[in-house]
């Protein structure tokens, strides 16, 4: 990708009088459904990772010490699900699909997670499984945020790195109230809840790409 090309093709479009898309006009139907399930996506993360160590040692009565082996296979499950998903999104265009299949298996893992809790290693199974789903679809649900003209495209990923900062005041809030007010056993039904949720709003969408190549 030519940078110098970019911008040429830009001016040419300028100089032509090629109308500059707004950012209202790409506040879409479409754009803002993605926004909600980023928020859903965000929330669930967020409640894992403020409120994983804590899970941890409320269930199985660990040492600060202990607690740091399962928060790295937390931690890979992140990177390495980050790096596969950036794979998937360049080779299955229908990215919404993509979003959403990886929403659901991480819904079926984050109501296991905190509802089932046998023994540790399987409680550490079970969050590496999350974690490592989560981050496969969220490079996915980027790069169909970023399917829109070049000239509203960064204010397009501004606006998401606001809404995904909602998504984090969110868990933070919402999870404290939840711990208190009903205990972990809440945190399952919830995010598996909205993982589906996330996935079923923004399916619908994957239509648009078949208008599109057609």
């Amino acid at each position: 990708f030519n940078l110098s090309s970019a911008g040429a093709a830009d001016a040419t479009n300028a100089a032509k009088g090629t109308p500059r898309t707004t950012l209202r006009q790409a506040l879409t139907g479409p754009i803002s459904r993605l926004f909600l399930a980023l928020i859903m996506e965000r929330i669930c993360f967020g409640l894992s990772a403020f409120y994983y160590a804590a899970f941890l040692r409320t269930t199985y009565t660990l040492r600060i010490e202990d607690v740091a082996l399962p928060l790295v296979g937390f931690a890979v499950g992140n990177i390495v699900g980050t790096i596969l998903g950036g794979q998937l999104a360049d080779r299955f265009p229908y990215r919404r699909v993509s979003f959403a299949v990886c929403m659901i298996i991480a819904g079926a893992f984050a109501f296991t997670w905190f509802v089932w809790t046998p023994g540790l290693s399987i409680t550490v199974a079970l969050g590496i499984g999350f974690s490592l789903f989560d981050s496969l679809g969220r490079p996915a649900l980027m790069a169909a945020l970023a399917d829109v003209p070049a000239d509203v495209r960064g204010a397009i990923m501004g606006i998401n790195t606001s809404v995904a900062s909602v998504g984090w005041l969110v868990a933070a809030l919402v999870g404290g109230w939840l711990y208190a007010g009903i205990g972990f056993a809440s945190f399952g039904p919830i995010m598996g809840t909205m993982c589906i949720v996330a996935a079923l709003i923004v399916l619908p969408d994957t239509r648009l790409r078949r208008r599109l190549s057609s």
